[in-house]
């Protein structure tokens, strides 16, 4: 399925977010096509999972044999293995850094690259699309060495390859995302192990925030979207790993994620894992279960989400009961007991005001 992040009579900026068999063997990717005018090119055009239906897709859209320029933030399997089979479909020029520009090669067949690789200077530059141009910012070791993110100032888009990464599905990742707090537990396991130079992250956020930014979109998971979401984005990116170098002392902390909560908890019982970063009810549930055998270390909860009942608006009938029982509740202690049972707190008037002003 396309998404449509942009379009006007004469730009338009499509995402595909599904084409890969979620069956937990690969990782999800999202992958782009920008056009203007006749002028087309794909970013991050994904591995040979991905080929069949992303060519179909183009198709809609696009006419594969005008395609100008496949680009690739970095050389990873999942941005360019199908290098190939897009250059024997189609005339277009590989657009990467020129670290890897003679790497490419070994993604197809001898003699398919010669005069076809655009290599970008570390610094970056402009590449012509249509009546515009895109602009290569420099993105290195965020988390590859020769990494460039592209920046659309016709639809104010940053493509940011594996930086604001999001780990979710395919169906997931088509919807963007406008309430970063809320978000942040599905991306910094991955950033916390990939992104690992907070003066790096620190320059990025530099150069990022002089740009007019309506959406940031990676090659994983779901775009991050509006102004406040983008802000608060930079505030966390360019903080990242300031844990590291104060509590830690500057040690690498070694993030991993698990499938589940029990395989995370297993791990953190055999040794596997020093600490494990949960939902506050089910680590609470969790010790309870174990008997010991672990517990919570935490003072306060990190990244608090604020949850409530929603009825239809109108019905005041149905509102008033659930206030009558809320208010019974809280008066018996059974409210009480409760946020006492699954560790959780009640909001203050402060929190609730803002979750739902967002």
């Amino acid at each position: 399925m396309s998404i449509e992040l942009y379009r006007d009579k004469n730009h338009a900026c499509i995402m595909f977010t599904d084409l890969i068999e979620e069956d937990g063997q690969a990782v999800q990717a999202n992958q782009f096509l920008i056009v203007d005018d006749d002028t087309g090119a794909i970013i991050d055009p994904g591995g040979n999972l991905a080929f069949n239906e992303l060519f179909m897709g183009m198709t809609k859209h696009f006419p594969p044999h005008k395609l100008s320029y496949l680009i690739a933030s970095h050389a990873d399997p999942d941005i360019i293995a199908s290098l190939d089979r897009w250059l024997t479909s189609t005339k277009a020029s590989l657009v990467i850094s020129r670290v890897w520009e003679r790497f490419a090669p070994h993604f197809t067949k001898v003699g398919k690259t010669e005069n076809r690789v655009i290599g970008v200077p570390d610094s970056g530059g402009h590449l012509p699309l249509g009546r515009h141009e895109l602009v290569l910012l420099p993105a290195h070791f965020m988390h590859s060495e020769g990494n460039f993110h592209f920046y659309d100032p016709v639809s104010k888009i940053l493509f940011t390859g594996d930086l604001g990464v999001s780990m979710m599905s395919g169906a997931e990742a088509s919807r963007p995302v406008t309430d970063l707090q809320a978000h942040i537990p599905r991306m910094e396991g991955f950033h916390r192990r990939y992104m690992v130079s907070n003066k790096i992250l620190r320059l990025w956020v530099q150069m990022a925030r002089q740009l007019d930014i309506a959406m940031l979109v990676p090659q994983h998971g779901a775009p991050i979207m509006g102004k406040q979401a983008i802000q608060d984005f930079f505030a966390w990116i360019e903080n990242l790993m300031a844990l590291n170098q104060t509590v830690c002392k500057g040690k690498p902390i070694d993030s991993r994620e698990f499938p589940s909560s029990p395989e995370a908890t297993q791990a953190l019982l055999s040794g596997g894992v020093d600490a494990q970063m949960e939902d506050s009810a089910v680590l609470q549930d969790a010790v309870g279960k174990l008997r010991g055998k672990m517990k919570i270390s935490s003072t306060e909860n990190h990244y608090p989400v604020v949850v409530g009942l929603g009825v239809r608006k109108g019905n005041e009938e149905l509102a008033a009961t659930i206030r009558k029982a809320m208010a019974t509740l809280e008066k018996n202690g059974t409210y009480d007991a409760l946020l006492k049972k699954y560790n959780v707190s009640k909001p203050t008037e402060a929190e609730f005001k803002a979750a739902l002003a967002k």
